[in-house]
């Protein structure tokens, strides 16, 4: 899916919190952590609501404008890229049509902008409301807003990835030949393969094709994944900061903080040797430690790893 609506899941994540408050078997730590956390929320919220309807009273226009700036840049890009762009020798037919299909869907992008300006619309000003609901919801919904507002740079990306992927893939295949090798995809490994003469020119011609092609490819691939990753890295950090307010335990970490032996997790015995009257006394003296985790953060490591592998094999980042 494109657009996971975050603030759907917000919602659900919601009352699924304070329904367990009334079910049996909750403990009382977890009843007011729901609740602090629920407290807390709103209280940030209201502010940052209040803030944003002093400081912008038209966030909407500034949305726009933004849009149509981004939008310009775009099609100022296009067009630098359909000349010689850093001094770079691309294929002229393929470097036209890719620029022509681009500003095509850029100028449909436009129009469709002003067919969706009143859900824009609708969207900023419950945006700028939402903080009486909680910050969490106010983040969700601006999540939801950045998508739809960069769901052309998306498309975009798709297009010039699936490319990128179909011409890297033609190339290793068709590379195979040379050295008397085929993908067996009943097998699933690389087999031997016997090719007559006409087969062999066949399949270098294509190779000699791609190979030429393929840079002009490369070049908008990478552009449009350019443009992709701040947005890319903007939604995953607005998500990363829902998911990380819903783990805190408000109520847990004061507890840990105090010392609490209410929620340690082990007790460890520090034992003292000393004498006493010509003998030896060991006594032992009980420290709490807690290792409970009040707050979730997200695993960067592994997130980018896989996105690292996404990016060179020609895969559509997903959310």
């Amino acid at each position: 899916m494109v657009i996971q609506v975050l603030c759907i899941k917000q919602a659900k994540h919601r009352i699924q919190c304070f329904s367990e408050i009334f079910q049996n078997g909750t403990s009382k730590l977890r009843i007011w952590n729901i609740i602090s956390l629920a407290i807390l929320d709103v209280a940030i919220g209201f502010v940052v609501s209040l803030y944003l309807i002093s400081a912008y009273p038209d966030l909407f226009a500034l949305l726009i404008t933004k849009v149509e700036y981004l939008l310009t840049v775009v099609l100022d890009l296009l067009q630098w890229l359909r000349g010689s762009p850093a001094g770079l020798k691309l294929n002229a037919a393929l470097n036209s049509l890719l620029c022509r299909f681009f500003s095509y869907h850029l100028h449909l992008w436009r129009n469709y902008l002003g067919i969706i300006e009143p859900v824009l619309s609708t969207l900023l000003s419950i945006v700028t409301y939402a903080g009486f609901l909680g910050l969490t919801v106010q983040i969700s919904l601006l999540k939801d807003t950045l998508s739809i507002a960069t769901f052309h740079i998306y498309c975009l990306y798709i297009y010039a990835t699936r490319l990128f992927n179909v011409q890297s893939k033609t190339i290793i295949s068709l590379g195979r030949l040379f050295f008397g090798k085929k993908w067996n995809p009943l097998r699933n490994r690389v087999d031997s393969v016997h090719l007559s003469i006409s087969e062999m020119f066949l399949g270098s011609l294509g190779f000699t094709i791609a190979i030429f092609l393929f840079p002009t490819t490369i070049l908008y691939y990478a552009v449009f994944l350019g443009l992709r990753l701040p947005v890319r890295l903007m939604e995953y950090i607005l998500r990363s900061a829902v998911d990380m307010i819903n783990s805190m335990e408000l109520i847990t970490a004061g507890l840990i903080w105090m010392n609490s032996p209410i929620v340690a997790d082990d007790i460890f015995f520090q034992p003292f040797f000393e004498e006493v009257d010509g003998k030896s006394v060991v006594t032992f003296e009980i420290r709490t430690f807690s290792t409970r985790k009040v707050v979730s953060l997200p695993s960067v490591g592994a997130s980018f790893k896989q996105t690292l592998r996404e990016i060179c094999q020609g895969v559509v980042i997903q959310e």
